[in-house]
C-alpha cells in the first residue's frame, strides 16, 4: 500500500497539468486490489476545499468525488466508514470538515463539539461557544490573550507545557 498526497488526486481528478496529471494518472491507474492506495482524512479535507475554491466544483459534486473515492476497491480511506456517514449528514449549507469533526466526536461520545463557527453550529453535534462580552473596558484589557501574529501562547493555553521553541510573545494592548 502506498498513501496518496492530495496533490496526486487533484490531478488525477482535474488532469490541468500535463506532466503532473499524466504522472498521478500512471500511478493511480496502476494501483490494485493487491496495491492499493491509502487517502487520510486530511487529505479528503484538503481535496474537498481544493475542488471547491480553487476549481468551484459545487459542494454536491466535491461530495460525489469522495464517494467515488470510497467505492474504489484500489483505494483504502482513514475511517471510511465516518467519511460516509459525513457525506450523508453533509447539507448544501454545511462543509464537509466541519460535518466529518462533528462525525468523530459523535464517534467518541462527546456531548458536542464546540465552534465559533455560526454555519458549523448548524450541524448535529456541534454547538456555538456563546459570546459573552466583558463587563468593562478594563475587564477586557486584563483579560486579553498574549498573541503574536494572531496566534495565541501555547503558555497561556497550557502554562504546565515548556514550549521553548515558541518564541515569547508580548501581549496586545
Amino acid at each position: 500500500m502506498i498513501g496518496l498526497d492530495t496533490n496526486v488526486i487533484v490531478r488525477y481528478i482535474v488532469q490541468d497539468d500535463p506532466d503532473q496529471s499524466r504522472r498521478a494518472t500512471r500511478l493511480i491507474e496502476a494501483l490494485d486490489e493487491q496495491h492499493r492506495g491509502f487517502v487520510s482524512l486530511v487529505v479528503l479535507c484538503e481535496l474537498h476545499w481544493v475542488l471547491r475554491r480553487a476549481y468551484k466544483v459545487t459542494r454536491e459534486d466535491a461530495a460525489s468525488v469522495i464517494g467515488k473515492l470510497l467505492g474504489a476497491k484500489e483505494l483504502v480511506l482513514q475511517e471510511a466508514d465516518a467519511v460516509r456517514r459525513a457525506l450523508a449528514r453533509l447539507t448544501p449549507e454545511s462543509d464537509f470538515s466541519d460535518v466529518l469533526i462533528s462525525e468523530f466526536g459523535v464517534l467518541v461520545g462527546c456531548d458536542h463539539t464546540a465552534t465559533l463557527d455560526k454555519r458549523a453550529a448548524r450541524i448535529r453535534g456541534m454547538k456555538l461557544v456563546p459570546y459573552r462580552p466583558p463587563a468593562n473596558r478594563s475587564q477586557r484589557r486584563s483579560e486579553s490573550v498574549p498573541t503574536c501574529g494572531g496566534v495565541g501562547s501555547a503558555e497561556r493555553v497550557f502554562p504546565q507545557a515548556q514550549h521553548r521553541s515558541v518564541p515569547r510573545c508580548r501581549d496586545r494592548t
